[in-house]
């Protein structure tokens, strides 16, 4: 399968962030200046007794109220509309959050763990580190004596329920692995090869693009490595602090960035200009050139607010092109090969645990002998 469909998905991301927020500029715009033109001032009529009986109509311009004039009008609709739009960034980013939590896996991974018949004790050294570490397990005890298809039933029930596997093939020899692996493969399963030594040649039904962890780095670590990979890769709930802080994070650097630069300064200064001139706007003072000057800063901070609410959608788009990446680096429906370290350095960049995940893979992966 191709990878050239996540370039497809993030300019969609990226176009459904613009027409979003060019939206919000147009209803904007038109909810501004819909406002009807209001008189400037006060027109009263009242009649006046002329002594012999005829009564004329006059006409008196008063001063308008404060607050009335059409400008000001203008003005609050204007913070109305600024006020919306931040309230949409606030209400945006609380809904994404809470469903991105509500939609993860709540309950504990379970994880199969396939081994070559020789490899037992490794197999149940993993077996304890993983059930540490909060993750179910499931494992099939060598029995020499089990009967063929009992042996088959119970590694088909186990691999059916569980949601990730882990495989510790032979360094040398294929064995009944293979077949376990072909079956995660089809059920389209989050897999990971253990490495113990360099000789370890990769099974013939697995795909070469599946991570390799190495196994003494995984056992240095208590099984984090693992542990932290398959939340990663099964969208659970524990991942969940990681994403979270990550999106903290970068919220936290960009709004540095934005007061920092140009941009925040001036966003700042309309906005106190704006305070300002709507004081006077109320009070019927008059500023020479001040329309102008008030619409300018209008349109800076009605940007500034569109430019958080295109970062917000943008961010919530492209949360969802990674979700897809991962699940398909994870589970090589995607098949990335050689390519697959590279694509979890980028999917976790911003993942506070990714020195440990990242930590224990090898590059290199399992000698492939069919090339």
């Amino acid at each position: 399968m191709p990878t050239n469909y996540w370039p497809r998905l993030e300019k969609a991301a990226y176009a459904f962030a613009i027409v979003a927020v060019l939206s919000y500029l147009g209803l904007s715009g038109y909810y501004i200046f819909s406002l009807p033109a209001a008189p400037q001032k006060q027109t009263l009529y009242y009649l006046k007794n002329t002594g012999s009986g005829a009564r004329d109509s006059i006409q008196v311009a008063l001063p308008a109220r404060p607050g009335t004039s059409p400008m000001l009008g203008r003005m609050k609709r204007s913070g109305i509309s600024v006020a919306g739009g931040v309230a949409l960034v606030i209400v945006v980013s609380v809904v994404f959050f809470l469903l991105s939590w509500l939609w993860r896996k709540h309950s504990a991974v379970r994880v199969f763990i396939s081994y070559q018949a020789g490899l037992q004790e490794k197999a149940q050294k993993m077996e304890a580190l993983l059930k540490a570490q909060g993750l179910k397990v499931n494992i099939v005890p060598f029995d020499a004596q089990a009967r063929h298809d009992e042996v088959l039933e119970r590694v088909r029930t186990q691999l059916k329920s569980a949601d990730a596997v882990v495989v510790i093939p032979h360094h040398e020899h294929p064995s009944f692995v293979n077949a376990e692996v072909w079956g995660a493969v089809v059920l389209g399963l989050p897999l990971v090869f253990l490495k113990y030594q360099d000789e370890q040649r990769l099974p013939d039904t697995g795909f070469t693009g599946f991570p390799v962890f190495r196994y003494d780095k995984v056992v240095k670590q208590k099984g984090r490595p693992l542990a932290y990979y398959f939340n990663f890769a099964c969208h659970h709930r524990r991942d969940y602090r990681h994403v979270f802080y990550s999106h903290l994070a970068d919220f936290w650097e960009s709004l540095r960035e934005v007061v920092g630069e140009t941009a925040g300064q001036l966003s700042f200064g309309s906005l106190l200009l704006f305070a300002g001139a709507f004081a006077a706007a109320w009070y019927n003072i008059e500023i020479p050139r001040a329309t102008a000057v008030l619409y300018i800063a209008m349109a800076i901070l009605l940007l500034a607010s569109a430019g958080w609410l295109f970062l917000v959608l943008l961010g919530i788009g492209l949360n969802f092109v990674n979700n897809r990446k991962k699940f398909d680096i994870s589970r090589q429906r995607v098949l990335t090969g050689a390519a697959t370290y590279d694509s979890l350095q980028e999917l976790l960049a911003a993942h506070d645990a990714s020195r440990e995940i990242l930590g224990a893979i090898d590059p290199k992966g399992l000698r492939n002998v069919h090339g």
